[in-house]
């Protein structure tokens, strides 16, 4: 019986030290409740910053793939250029003024050839551009020059 009693003592205080607890507790549970999600201002502010992100990087990748088709035309553009400046020297032909010629094998480039005098009697100045048919010349657009003497040119014919 003094059992029973001493428990009936302890509990009145022990349920109010439980309940000053849970209300502790309650009240820490219920602050960090709150703020256990996001918003929606946060989740729109992470949205937008993703946004700009994405945008800014797939703009960089168009440019990294224009930079590189430029590149490959410009490769393509020398490597026809030199090929018919070495032909057309090859040859030997007395002028060297040809306007827009398309390739035989390969109709999108076009080229042509201007002979003008150099500074020295005996040599003259042969340039050969390359430009790709339909595409921006300024993207595709090759030219190489080289100087030719008379006498090269008479052994050659």
């Amino acid at each position: 019986m003094k059992q029973k009693q001493r428990l009936a003592q302890l509990m009145p205080s022990r349920a109010k030290s439980i309940s000053r607890r849970s209300m502790l507790r309650g009240e820490a549970t219920s602050r960090s409740s709150e703020r256990s999600g996001l918003t929606l201002l946060e989740i729109l502010l992470a949205s937008a910053i993703l946004a700009a992100a994405l945008a800014a990087l797939s703009q960089q990748n168009a440019n990294g793939v224009r930079a590189a088709v430029r590149c490959e035309l410009e490769t393509e553009a020398a490597v026809l250029c030199q090929s018919q400046l070495n032909r057309l020297l090859a040859e030997g032909h007395s002028s060297f003024n040809v306007r827009e010629q398309a390739f035989e094998n390969d109709r999108r480039w076009k080229w042509s050839a201007t002979e003008t005098p150099s500074a020295f009697p005996t040599l003259s100045l042969v340039t050969v551009t390359v430009y790709q048919d339909g595409v921006n010349r300024n993207m595709a657009t090759f030219s190489l020059s080289r100087l030719v003497s008379a006498e090269s040119r008479k052994a050659t014919l």
